[in-house]
Parts: structure tokens; C-alpha cells; sequence
């Protein structure tokens, strides 16, 4: 089934939409709303109060998870991290964004992915640029914006500062732009709370927040692990194939290459130093392993291989509905 995505043309574009819909059948057929905590901040509650029906929420959760897989492909096409024009990355955003059970709600973590793949797309377009003004400031405000909406997203801030070193000689003015990017939302929403008498700060919200939060989940024996466990499957084969990847690729390609691999590191790293409700926190590894997961598969020439895991992964993804 995934041959079918092997081309990039407007009909496989199109045919991703009814494919999202599929994995995510059982959120459109129970649908469950996300509920904002009392801790969440203003623009958590403004933004699931637009929505506050269930199946409106996930209605808006599959047209999003299908404009990040289309922006997640276009990166790669745009960046040449694939060898062929290919969907590939695609579907495999959006099988590891549903096949754990714990995502099959709009939650804001699926919101910032979004920022964080434009973050990523500004990132790329700084390398071997003489001005990059603009792209270096639209990434620090994306990873910003992420992080209002998903605070263990606070850390990929250094990430993203790793990240422009790796492609290009960071100069001091850029640090200040980057910088000045990544504190604009931070401003505007202190401005909002000065203006309506809030707290700026919540230092007792924030204590919380970097509890350590491997208060490890209780392991419930059940077929819904599995979609866990092919997370993490994905990420040691990712791992293991570092050589395959970056291999026999021109440097720009390594460069970019190896910010993906940084992000897997700061992802494992941010579930064990900030908090995080439960297993949503396997959504920061769907954009790096869409990206290296893209190019492994595009490069193997097993493709029975493929469409095995393919097929496992989709079982995960839609197991939840018949147990």
C-alpha cells in the first residue's frame, strides 16, 4: 500500500487526505475532546474553546495532521533529503502521530508540530544564504510558538540555536535576531497577562513543569503498547542506520541530516527533564523520524520490508477501535 506514495503528484496529494481519515477512523467515529487543564495558559483556552465539540475537534486534527504531512514532505522535497519525489515522508508522519492510542485527540501537542516544522523549514533555508534576517528570526518565533502550546517544547530552543550553528558560521547579530524571534510570543502573551491583571510569571506552574516527570507509566499489559513499542522500534532502526543515511551524501545533506538526529536526542531528553501528560510526549519524535524514516525507506531496496512494517504500523494505529 505505501508503493501507492511512492510518486509525488497532485492525486497522491490528494489521496493522503481519505488516508488520514483512515487511520484516524476511530477518533471521527468516538471522538474524545481534549480538556485544558487549569494550568494551561491563555492561548491553550482560547484555542480548544473554538472547538470545544468533540468531532469538531478531530475533524480539525485530521485537516492539520494532513497540511503538516504535506509541509513535512515538502521540507524534504524542497531540501532534497530524498533521492526520489516521493509521499514516503508523509505517511510516515502520519502513522507516528496516530499509532499511539494517547494521540487520537486534538491536543495541543499536535498543534505545535506544526510551528515546529516550519521552525525547521526556516532552518534549512539559512544554509550558505548572506542574509538570512528573516529566516533566523521565523525560527526562533516558530520554536516559541510551539513551546506556548507545548511547554516541553522549551528546550528544542537550544536545539534550534544547534541546529543554524551546524548549517552555517552563527555570527552574534544572528544569536540577537534568533533570540529576538524566540521571546516575541513570550512578550505578547506577558503583555496580555500585564493587561488583565495576571500573574507574569507562575513560578509554582513552572516548578511543576520541570518535576521530573519520569514518574514512569504504570505498564498495562494490552494491545495498545504495541503502538508505543513501533515508536520506539522506529527510532533504534533510525538510530542503528545513522551510516546508511548520512552516508555517501555531500555535506549539506549530512548537515541536515544531522539536526534530525539532535532533534531525537532533545526529544528523549525533554520527556525525562520537563513534565509530560503521559505518552502524548512521543509526538516530538514524529518529525525528525518522518524526516530520517522518509529517507531510509526511499533509499532500501527492500520493498516487501516496507510494506510489512507499513502494515504493522497501521494495524497499531487502528487496533484501539476493535478492543
Amino acid at each position: 500500500m505505501i508503493a501507492v506514495f511512492r510518486r509525488n503528484n497532485f492525486f497522491t496529494q490528494l489521496l493522503l487526505l481519505p488516508y488520514v481519515c483512515i487511520v484516524r477512523i476511530f477518533s471521527l467515529i468516538e471522538p474524545v475532546s481534549y480538556s485544558v487543564s487549569s494550568s494551561g495558559n491563555e492561548v491553550q483556552q482560547a484555542f480548544i474553546q473554538l472547538l470545544p465539540d468533540a468531532l469538531m475537534q478531530n475533524i480539525a486534527a485530521v485537516i492539520l495532521i494532513y497540511i503538516q504531512a504535506l509541509l513535512v514532505n515538502a521540507i524534504a522535497v524542497k531540501h532534497r533529503l530524498l533521492k526520489e519525489n516521493t509521499l514516503i515522508p508523509a505517511v510516515i508522519y502520519v502513522l507516528i502521530v496516530s499509532v499511539v492510542p494517547q494521540n487520537a485527540i486534538f491536543s495541543p501537542g499536535i498543534i505545535a508540530s506544526t510551528f515546529v516544522a516550519l521552525s525547521v523549514l526556516h532552518m534549512y533555508s539559512t544554509y550558505k544564504v548572506s542574509t538570512v534576517t528573516v529566516p533566523v528570526y521565523m525560527a526562533g518565533f516558530y520554536l516559541s510558538l510551539a513551546t506556548v502550546f507545548y511547554f516541553p517544547y522549551f528546550l528544542f530552543c537550544v536545539w534550534g540555536f544547534l541546529s543554524i550553528v551546524q548549517l552555517r558560521k552563527f555570527r552574534f547579530l544572528e544569536i540577537i535576531q534568533f533570540l529576538c524571534g524566540y521571546f516575541t510570543p513570550v512578550i505578547l502573551l506577558g503583555t496580555h497577562r500585564f493587561w488583565n491583571n495576571r500573574k507574569l510569571i507562575d513560578f509554582v506552574e513552572i516548578r511543576k513543569m520541570f518535576d521530573m516527570s519520569v514518574k514512569f507509566q504504570e505498564f498495562v499489559v494490552s494491545f495498545s503498547m504495541v503502538g508505543i513499542f513501533m515508536v520506539l522500534l522506529a527510532t533504534i532502526l533510525i538510530l542503528i542506520n545513522y551510516d546508511s543515511i548520512t552516508g555517501k551524501k555531500n555535506i549539506q545533506l549530512q548537515k541536515k541530516y544531522n539536526i534530525q538526529f539532535l532533534a531525537l536526542l532533545f526529544a528523549f531528553g525533554s520527556y525525562f527533564l520537563v513534565f509530560s501528560n503521559g505518552w502524548e510526549h512521543l509526538l516530538t519524535l514524529s518529525l525528525p523520524i518522518a524526516f530520517l524514516g522518509g529517507v531510509l525507506v526511499s533509499d532500501s531496496s527492500s520493498r516487501l520490508l516496507n510494506e510489512f512494517l507499513h502494515l504493522a504500523f497501521l494495524a497499531c494505529a487502528l487496533s484501539p477501535g476493535f478492543l
